[in-house]
């Protein structure tokens, strides 16, 4: 045999000659294992939770659109809220119908106007961006009002 080799066999032969001490060494081994995969395990659970709730808001919030769509007041909504998705607080509930009726069906409606009228995909998003369409109906209410007409010509 090739004398490095042979010195490498030998140390093994002395380390398993010191149980304890290889025993030890695989402990702290198999703990460090198992804190990296709880770690890992509790990393995935929070990201799961996150991503069902984000998409739960998004469902809520498209609902909501659904509901501006048919017309209905912001006191149906509400009560609709509270039945079928649970939503007891008065102010999350506003904040969803705020993101729903007030921002995001508007948006839609200006959105579809303005691809009727020849608009581009990317003229669209840069006439929405440079009017900073999305932050103006977020603190105009009353805006969400208006007619896809009358949105254009308010942002122009």
């Amino acid at each position: 045999m090739h004398k490095p080799l042979e010195d490498f066999l030998k140390i093994g032969e002395d380390m398993s000659e010191n149980r304890p001490f290889v025993n030890g060494v695989k402990t702290v081994g198999n703990i460090a294992l198992d804190a990296v995969r709880s770690t890992v395990t509790d990393h995935e659970e929070v990201e799961k939770q996150s991503a069902r709730r984000e998409q739960r808001e998004e469902d809520i919030v498209n609902a909501i659109i659904a509901f501006a769509e048919l017309k209905l007041t912001r006191d149906k909504v509400m009560d609709l809220l509270y039945r079928y998705f649970n939503i007891e607080s008065i102010p999350e509930a506003k904040r969803f119908i705020k993101q729903g009726m007030q921002i995001e069906y508007p948006i839609i409606k200006l959105d579809e106007y303005l691809a009727d009228r020849g608009y581009s995909y990317s003229e669209i998003q840069q006439f929405m961006r440079d009017n900073k369409v999305r932050e103006v109906l977020g603190h105009e209410p009353d805006l969400a009002d208006l007619s896809p007409v009358e949105l254009e010509r308010h942002f122009e």
